[in-house]
């Protein structure tokens, strides 16, 4: 497993920086998946956003614990969850602070 990424890549005279990440909750790719979201990275801070959940499924912690961990291997220190997502959280969490908790 990859303990880190980076998120700019030199090739040549080109740099690739990695902006956004689309995740999907499925055991392999490319079989129907339960949920996606989108992640943003802007500096050190990541944004989720955009979770679509089939059949009225819900997102728990163990899904937002995966989340927090590829942001970390992103060296991130900063996650924020789009607000209107915590409705599909039966405790919603504080993830302003991510970075306290490595």
């Amino acid at each position: 497993m990859i303990n880190n990424m980076t998120r700019c890549i030199k090739i040549d005279d080109w740099i690739f920086e990695v902006k956004m990440v689309r995740a999907l909750r499925v055991s392999h790719y490319g079989d129907p998946y339960s949920a996606i979201t989108n992640i943003t990275f802007n500096g050190d801070k990541a944004i989720i956003d955009g979770v679509m959940l089939k059949d009225q499924d819900t997102l728990n912690d163990s899904d937002y614990q995966i989340l927090k961990a590829f942001c970390l291997k992103m060296n991130v220190n900063h996650i924020d969850v789009e607000p209107n997502q915590n409705h599909h959280l039966p405790n919603p969490l504080d993830y302003s602070q991510i970075a306290n908790n490595r």
